[in-house]
């Protein structure tokens, strides 16, 4: 399942590389962020919410249950 990150990106229709370079940051970690390979702190949550455009709670992981962001 794709990640809130790599949905809302695609949402926008930008590339991994255009979301990098909003973020000032490599196409690498975008690619770790979006798989869950990397940690997703409130420093990236700032960064990737202006980079999408939109509030940080948007990229946060929803609970199955609920679709209640989770916080960590």
């Amino acid at each position: 399942m794709s990640s809130r990150i790599k949905q809302r990106r695609l949402e926008l229709g930008l590339t991994q590389e255009q979301v990098a370079a909003a973020a000032n940051t490599t196409k690498a970690t975008i690619m770790k962020l979006e798989r869950g390979q990397m940690q997703l702190t409130a420093r990236w949550l700032e960064k990737l919410a202006l980079a999408l455009q939109c509030a940080p709670s948007a990229l946060l992981p929803l609970t199955a249950a609920t679709g209640i962001p989770l916080r960590g």
